[in-house]
């Protein structure tokens, strides 16, 4: 598991972008709804079950502070939507999965996917 460090590019872009380019990302997953506590550690282990993984929780540099999101990277395609298709529990927290779009190719997002508390109208993958 990564600790915070900005591995996966996209760590500074806001609401649901990752990385840049066109498309979704192949075998990588954005993960909200992640309180003060939890951990990159505590993201993986949560993750770990569909498949090997490398996650990042994203800090804010100016304090140190968890952003309330972060990104999980499957080995494959596969277990990255098995983990989309499934409710993931981090501790406590259930956690909002969704794809990870390349910066400014979210179909979502009306106005490039949003910055702080831009998570709060994201439409959830659960709902049918």
């Amino acid at each position: 598991a990564s600790r915070g460090g900005g591995s996966f590019g996209g760590g500074g872009g806001g609401g649901g972008s990752c990385g840049g380019g066109g498309g979704v990302i192949q075998g990588k997953l954005f993960v909200a709804n992640l309180t003060q506590e939890i951990s990159s550690d505590m993201v993986a282990e949560a993750f770990a079950q569909y498949g090997p993984c490398d996650c990042e929780v994203m800090i804010d540099k100016s304090n140190g502070r968890s952003r309330g999101f972060g990104f999980v990277r499957f080995q494959n395609e596969a277990e990255k939507q098995t983990a989309l298709a499934s409710e993931t529990w981090v501790g406590s927290v259930q956690v909002e999965v969704s794809e990870c779009w390349e910066k400014g190719h979210d179909p979502r997002a009306g106005k490039g996917g949003g910055g702080k508390g831009g998570g709060k109208n994201r439409s959830s993958p659960y709902s049918s």
